[in-house]
């Protein structure tokens, strides 16, 4: 039996990051909605560093659900450039390849995979670091 599907985000402003947590079999839709309606809150969202957790998540992202985000998300951006980071957490290897695919369809984000939360949030650290410098 698959666990239910639960996503959960808590925004950090001090480091001005968006931790996402995806548990049980992934709705990819109501995912897809619950991303938008966190980035809708906020004034700017690309200027938000993200982490995306989905090592306690069973099944993919529909990928027409991903291209509905990448709409909205440029429509909201109106010509505007930016240039964030963004940590995914994967459980498989398909993700891990499909982060690439992805990225494609968010041309400002600097995305990457990783298998341990410890990695991906190093690995943010270390970019913001990078962009105070």
């Amino acid at each position: 039996m698959a666990a239910l599907f639960k996503a959960t985000s808590r925004i950090d402003e001090d480091r001005k990051r968006i931790v996402f947590k995806i548990a049980g079999h992934i709705d990819s839709n109501a995912l897809i909605d619950s991303w938008i309606e966190v980035y809708a809150a906020l004034a700017e969202p690309w200027a938000y560093d993200r982490l995306f957790d989905y090592r306690r998540a069973e099944g993919l992202v529909d990928f027409d659900a991903i291209i509905r985000l990448a709409d909205w998300w440029h429509e909201r951006l109106d010509g505007r450039t930016y240039t964030s980071n963004v940590a995914v957490v994967v459980n498989n290897s398909l993700d891990e390849v499909r982060v690439n695919t992805v990225a494609k369809l968010f041309p400002y984000d600097r995305r990457e995979a990783f298998v341990t939360i410890h990695d991906a949030e190093r690995w943010l650290e270390q970019s913001v670091t990078r962009k105070r410098a």
